[in-house]
């Protein structure tokens, strides 16, 4: 950092040797060992509760969805996901109690991050909330402190650490929350949708059957939940409103569980309070635990040094890092279209719980010179996760249908075409496709950092909120199959003028099966 200093002026080196003053005054670490203590404990609790899921997402399988960059990732046997998945849950009691800490968290953030990385199907902001404190408790020096790497001398004991150690997972819990926010001011969620939706499925809930019966109750959760996400955090870090705000976050998170069943993240959320509390008063809370601090001023400066020897690069980092770390949530606006619709920007975007939609996907595979289709069970090649992700992820489907295609072409089909319905409604809009049924899509371009073409843009001028259309999917979304296929003869380039038959073989009935047996 020495060229930074020679080619800037006298006042901006002053002004970059009082931020790195800023980051590593020593500050006291109950705070942040009482969150690494939390942290650890609900990770080995979460691992535990979704170990089948997990174990099933690592294992290999016909095809998966990783993450731009990430598909050298590998999948697993059987038995070797048993063994990542129990890796983790130790990795994660060593992290609460503090033991070989720092092998500990690096095999949480490598193994965790492995398996948030591997299937974007899998994909929720709050593993990916999880992935990132872990590593900031990677860097930090959290079992300094009430730990038995200190019982066991392995470490020297301090109360004290860098400023920047409590502050980088601070600020990285309040990111979501921020975003969250942010994400909310959109034109469906300040009209109340899908809160309303979202509402109404919490009415057979006693608890709120009162409340969520007025016509209401939708434009108040969904500005509730707006200046909830805005405001928590100044109102967490101001002395005046902060007992109102822990209330008010207990209470949010609570309700979030009771709701939506969104597994440890609320729980997480209420553990990271202890990082936005005066680290004084978390210490006179535990002061039968703390370890006596008689350091004087010169230890807490020998502290400083033996802790942070490279400030000038923590400094840097700490700047780009959250620089990304604001920049990326932004994406999307750059992006056109609705993000619910073409998941396009959506992920790393804290976009959380904004969109209901129901979606309906078919495929076909026809012989280009004969016309004749066969229709494709996709549900055969995929987990319940990707099921339930395929049909609405539009680049997930044409990734799957290049999948269908080297699939047809390896049994022998010579030009095989590939027939999508992919047919959406969000937010209670009418039923629409979301790919162009003109096309094959195992023949288009998947862009990776701009907008695809080949996405049907969401009808905007349509109304919202008409949630009865969801009890009547399969009717309405068939009818409009029937019209799209038959009626109006749209099909892929390659089909033009070819008549199609579809030759899949019908399932056997329960009554087929007792004609062949009498």
């Amino acid at each position: 950092m020495f060229a930074f200093e020679k080619y800037t002026s006298p006042k901006m080196w002053s002004i970059w040797k009082s931020w790195i003053g800023f980051l590593e005054k020593p500050v006291d670490s109950s705070g942040l060992v009482l969150f690494r203590m939390l942290f650890g404990a609900l990770m080995a609790v979460d691992l535990l509760d979704s170990w089948d899921w997990r174990v099933t997402m690592l294992t290999q399988r016909p095809i998966h969805f990783p993450f731009y960059g990430f598909g050298w990732l590998p999948l697993l046997p059987e038995w070797l996901a048993v063994i990542v998945q129990t890796l983790l849950i130790v990795a994660s009691l060593c992290i609460a109690f503090g033991f070989f800490f720092r092998t500990a968290a690096f095999t949480f953030v490598l193994g965790y991050s492995y398996s948030f990385l591997i299937d974007r199907a899998y994909f929720n902001n709050h593993y990916y909330l999880i992935c990132l404190l872990g590593l900031w408790l990677l860097l930090g020096h959290s079992n300094r402190r009430w730990s038995l790497d200190v019982l066991r001398k392995s470490t020297e004991p301090t109360n004290m650490i860098p400023q920047w150690q409590a502050l980088g997972p601070a600020i990285q819990m309040a990111i979501p929350y921020f975003f969250g926010g942010l994400a909310k001011l959109n034109p469906d969620w300040l009209r109340g949708e899908p809160a309303r939706y979202q509402v109404y499925q919490i009415s057979d809930n006693p608890l709120y059957s009162f409340l969520v019966s007025q016509s209401w109750s939708g434009i108040l959760f969904a500005w509730s939940g707006l200046l909830f996400d805005l405001f928590i955090v100044p109102m967490l870090l101001w002395k005046k409103t902060r007992a109102i705000a822990i209330c008010l976050l207990v209470f949010f998170h609570v309700t979030n569980s009771v709701m939506f069943n969104i597994g440890i993240f609320p729980w997480l959320g209420i553990a990271g309070i202890v990082l936005f509390l005066p680290p004084s008063s978390l210490t006179r809370f535990l002061h039968y635990f703390s370890t006596p601090d008689n350091s004087t001023s010169d230890d807490n400066e020998h502290v400083t040094k033996t802790l942070l020897n490279s400030s000038n690069i923590i400094g840097a980092f700490f700047c780009c890092w959250f620089a990304i770390q604001g920049l990326l949530p932004l994406r999307h606006y750059f992006i056109p279209g609705n993000v619910g619709w073409t998941c396009e920007g959506f992920y790393f975007a804290w976009t959380m719980k904004l969109d209901v939609k129901s979606c309906f996907l078919n495929f076909h595979i026809c012989d280009a010179a004969t016309g004749r289709c066969v229709s494709v069970d996709h549900h055969k090649d995929l987990t319940d996760y990707q099921q339930y992700f395929l049909p609405r992820e539009p680049k997930g489907i044409v990734q799957y249908a290049k999948f269908l295609k080297s699939q047809a072409v390896i049994e022998g089909l010579r030009d095989p075409v590939i027939v999508c319905d992919s047919i959406c409604s969000l937010n209670g809009r009418p039923y629409q496709y979301m790919i162009d049924p003109q096309q094959d899509p195992a023949e288009l371009t998947i862009p990776r950092f701009f907008h695809a073409q080949w996405i049907v843009p969401l009808n905007t001028a349509a109304p919202i909120g008409n949630y009865k259309t969801l009890a009547q999917k399969n009717e309405v979304v068939m009818q409009l199959a029937r019209q799209t296929r038959l009626d109006k003869n749209i099909w892929p380039k390659k089909l033009w003028g070819k008549k199609i038959v579809d030759v899949t073989p019908k399932k056997q009935t329960s009554q087929d099966r007792n004609k062949e047996q009498l």
